[in-house]
């Protein structure tokens, strides 16, 4: 996708105008261009981290409730976040679960729980063999 065609699908007006600043550097910055191009940019992606740099300078001033950063801030931010950020991974979409397999799910863990409580009691003498500790009605019963 184009810077053009994130700038108009995106509805946060920050993002908006990070994405034009980033589209006229282009222009004349073609290293900036192949960046954007073939490391699989995304204005979401750079804006996200450009709020991650923001909440990253409000945790490190201490009792403050917000953050300012001028815009030749956060444009030069963008800029070199285009250049020098990690890859962003392609996240895969979470497959669709249908009630059918739902459904399957929960007999199974139902089928499973039925299956732990059917289990006979061992006798005293099992538990001697086994090594397991007997209770106190067990010694008694002896």
């Amino acid at each position: 996708m184009t810077i053009s065609e994130e700038i108009k699908a995106t509805k946060s007006l920050e993002a908006q105008m990070v994405g034009k600043y980033l589209e006229e550097r282009m222009r004349s910055d073609k290293d900036l261009k192949n960046a954007w191009e073939t490391k699989n940019r995304t204005l979401e992606y750079i804006f996200d981290l450009i709020t991650k740099e923001a909440r990253k300078r409000l945790s490190h001033e201490s009792g403050k409730n917000c953050v300012i950063m001028t815009s030749e801030e956060v444009f030069n931010l963008a800029v070199h976040l285009v250049l020098d950020a990690p890859v962003e991974e392609e996240k895969e979409e979470p497959k669709p679960v249908t009630k059918k397999e739902t459904l399957e799910a929960y007999l199974e863990e139902d089928e499973d729980e039925n299956e732990e409580e059917t289990e006979k009691p061992k006798s005293k003498k099992q538990k001697e063999a086994q090594g397991e500790q007997m209770s106190i009605e067990d010694l008694l019963a002896l």
